[in-house]
């Protein structure tokens, strides 16, 4: 359930501006040249790497799976573009409008497949040139740790283990390069304006259902200030509209991604409600009658050291 607004930003704005800038970037390359001597000139070639890459892409942002992609493709290479299973159709709409665009065939070859299976299959082909990941789990973040990050790593983990174990069959070294995000947390000084600490921790937090790896999930705050973040937090999050972003373009929150995701998100809440050292200050439910939907929740502790506030 992404927003027409988080929508418009992700899949028509960023894509636009990363092809944009890596266009520019391809220029800015080219005329980087090595100085010369007296009598002498220097020139320096780029080229694309000797095989193909495998761009493999999260659910969460469409430009991000474009740019990973076509990147690699602006700069003269062959891609094999991995996309989510639950970012099919907005992953297959961008690789047509490249086609349309005048991509020739085969640079970009776009390949919907079982994440183990894809893996399994490039990491083996002596023609593997490199490897460009992206991955990104949903959570319901604030507090409410369910970044299962430790999936993600894994899955970069076995990816780089795959490559480095089959050293000896490629016919040059893969370049890999992976973006894993993490558990972000804002940390308050005791000087900070309340409104914007309140305001920028909410956007941060609940934006795309905090489906990102840029959102905050934790925070910590001097007990100074904490009596007046908390009203604020629980002053605006009474303004948040939870529902379906088709039926009202001003809807702020909307569903998680799929079944996997909410159940992994009810158990984090059921954990939150047992245990003896968290506090459900807001929200704290889900529904799955109609879509997977969580509200957005905020969660009291004074245990830093609880799991939920570690990486899980």
């Amino acid at each position: 359930g992404k927003t027409v607004v988080q929508a418009e930003i992700d899949a028509a704005a960023e894509l636009i501006d990363f092809f944009r800038f890596n266009a520019k970037h391809a220029i800015e390359l080219e005329e980087q040249q090595p100085l010369d001597s007296d009598g002498s000139t220097n020139t320096m070639i780029y080229r694309g790497l000797e095989g193909f890459v495998a761009a493999v892409a999260p659910f969460n942002f469409t430009a991000i799976g474009g740019n990973l992609a076509g990147t690699p493709a602006i700069m003269g290479n062959v891609v094999l573009w991995k996309p989510s299973d639950t970012a099919l159709s907005a992953s297959y709409a961008v690789y047509k409008i490249l086609r349309e665009s005048g991509l020739p065939p085969n640079i970009i070859q776009f390949v919907p497949a079982d994440g183990p299976v894809f893996g399994d299959t490039v990491t083996s082909s002596e023609h593997l040139a490199g490897v460009n990941f992206t991955g990104s789990v949903p959570y319901v973040s604030l507090s409410l740790c369910l970044y299962w990050m430790l999936y993600i790593r894994r899955t970069f983990k076995r990816l780089w283990k795959q490559v480095a174990q089959n050293l000896d069959i490629y016919r040059n070294f893969p370049r890999v390069a992976g973006e894993c995000g993490g558990k972000n947390f804002h940390f308050v000084h005791s000087s900070a304006d309340v409104n914007s600490v309140v305001m920028g921790t909410v956007r941060s937090a609940f934006e795309y259902g905090g489906q990102k790896c840029s959102a905050c999930s934790r925070m910590y705050v001097p007990d100074s200030l904490w009596p007046q973040i908390r009203q604020g937090l629980l002053d605006v999050h009474k303004q948040i509209s939870l529902g379906d972003p088709v039926e009202d373009f001003g809807t702020f929150f909307s569903a998680v991604i799929d079944d996997k995701s909410f159940s992994r998100i009810k158990g984090w809440l059921e954990h939150a409600r047992s245990s003896p050292h968290l506090k459900i200050i807001a929200g704290g439910n889900c529904d799955d009658s109609k879509g997977y939907f969580v509200e957005p929740t905020i969660i009291e502790t004074t245990d830093p050291r609880e799991k939920i506030m570690n990486e899980v």
